[in-house]
């Protein structure tokens, strides 16, 4: 979650203008990309293992 946490802030503090719409839409396409390296984390945790 800091992933996407860490991309809202940032992307506020660059367009404080941009509206909600936008930024839901945005958020949930980053969250895809965070969920995929977080998938891979996890996967190569359990190859270690």
């Amino acid at each position: 979650m800091d992933c996407i946490n860490t991309f809202v802030i940032k992307k506020k503090k660059r367009s404080p203008k941009l509206s909600f719409k936008k930024l839901a839409e945005e958020t949930v396409y980053v969250s895809q990309i965070c969920n995929k390296i977080a998938i891979k984390i996890l996967t190569a945790d359990k190859l270690q293992w």
